[in-house]
């Protein structure tokens, strides 16, 4: 963080092109796709859900402002509500001025025995600093309508505060939303980070009955999470407070108890921001991204992460190193742009991103990893705007000094 508030004066001055907005058909329900006509505008602190039967990935909202030199940062949060068709490579714009209204950090899962996304809390309204909520939205995928959500409080206490940071995961097996942490603030600070795990229950009916859970990892916000197939909630690392993360390992049981599991010397490095999903055919986890406490800062490498039946030691091995360094000959073609905040999804064989905050700001693009051959990503859809200068460059080329050139090299 450190790092990256400094390099948000050199980096103000970042070059965007507009991006384009509207709807296009994707797929023609025959197999045969649409050309890309339009994409989402360029956004981070997004969630992503996907819809296994279609393989179409559902993204909502998002804060749209560019890089700023202030903390905390303004947010631009927008409405919009897109579909990705992971077989196209398309883009469609289902609606704007959605229901929930602007949104930006909340957590998405899919429940899928009701068909429905559910986002919770997050920041909500088009000030520069929205709010914090404590809000729950359900999307119905079947009805293309959204509804929001009055869960019971817990037994004896209240629900959980406003936050975000957060994330949640569906288990379909206790059907029910699992949450963990946050922060009841935007200022990374210790005094405001949450290491609650929360338990939205629906089988008294689809509205949702809290409860909390045990206890487990520190308090700490922006921390990825992923729910195995037999219902193992897997977390990894986040932030602490301003400029503490962390790369620990921690396996939620299906009985709702927490277990610190053992990490191999070959691991991630401390980070937070990052996502990660699981690959059923691989019975791994896969995680990509972040931000890290080292000179690079966002991070763009991709790791594969397994966790033994006991949930006692948990195996990182590297699929791709990402950039070595900020300059020209630093950068990893095989990979995105170092990134944070995107969005992220897994199916159909293939890992995919999209958007997120690069070293220049939000991004549009989009990319796909195949899991058959783990060696290289796809962009399917390009950037636009806030790819770094050293990422365009070809070799031999350098780049303007700072304020940087965020589209062309010398």
């Amino acid at each position: 963080m450190r790092r990256l508030a400094a390099l948000a004066f050199a980096l103000a001055a970042c070059n965007s092109s507009p991006a384009i907005n509207g709807s296009d058909g994707g797929s023609d329900g025959g197999g045969n796709c649409a050309p890309l006509t339009v994409r989402p505008q360029a956004r981070q602190r997004v969630d992503a859900a996907l819809l296994p039967s279609t393989l179409k990935i559902l993204v909502y909202g998002g804060d749209e402002a560019p890089t700023s030199s202030m903390l905390p940062a303004p947010r631009q949060l927008t409405d919009d509500l897109w579909s990705f068709d992971l077989a196209c490579g398309t883009w469609t714009q289902l609606g704007t001025q959605q229901p929930p209204g602007a949104m930006g950090e909340y957590a998405a899962a899919l429940d899928s025995k009701r068909n429905r996304v559910i986002l919770v809390a997050g920041q909500k309204g088009t000030t520069k600093n929205p709010p914090l909520s404590t809000e729950i939205w359900a999307y119905d995928v079947t009805a293309k309508t959204w509804a929001q959500l009055h869960p019971a409080p817990p037994t004896g206490g209240a629900p959980p505060s406003a936050r975000v940071g957060h994330r949640a995961v569906y288990d379909a097996a206790a059907d029910r939303l699992v949450m963990f942490g946050g922060e009841t603030s935007i200022n990374f600070s210790a005094t405001d980070m949450l290491g609650e795990t929360w338990a939205l229950e629906f089988a008294a009916g689809a509205d949702g009955t809290w409860r909390a859970l045990g206890a487990g990892p520190s308090k700490r916000r922006d921390a990825a999470l992923a729910i195995d197939g037999g219902g193992r909630v897997v977390l990894f690392g986040g932030a602490s407070d301003f400029s503490t993360y962390q790369n620990d390992v921690w396996v939620l049981a299906p009985s709702g108890t927490w277990k610190q599991a053992a990490v191999s010397a070959t691991a991630p490095s401390q980070r937070f921001a990052m996502k990660m999903s699981f690959d059923t055919a691989g019975n791994q986890f896969l995680l990509f991204g972040g931000h890290d406490p080292a000179s690079l800062g966002v991070m763009n490498d991709t790791w594969s992460l397994t966790v033994d039946g006991a949930g006692a030691n948990a195996t990182f091995t590297q699929l791709l190193a990402g950039d070595s360094d900020i300059t020209v000959g630093g950068v990893d073609h095989l990979s995105p742009e170092r990134r944070e905040r995107h969005a992220q999804a897994l199916g159909g064989g293939k890992l995919w991103i999209a958007g997120g905050s690069s070293d220049c700001g939000p991004m549009d693009d989009a990319w796909t990893l195949d899991l058959a051959s783990p060696t290289s990503w796809t962009p399917v859809v390009h950037a636009l705007i806030d790819e770094t200068c050293q990422r365009r460059a070809m070799p031999g080329q350098t780049c303007q000094p700072p304020p940087m050139d965020c589209t062309t090299p010398l």
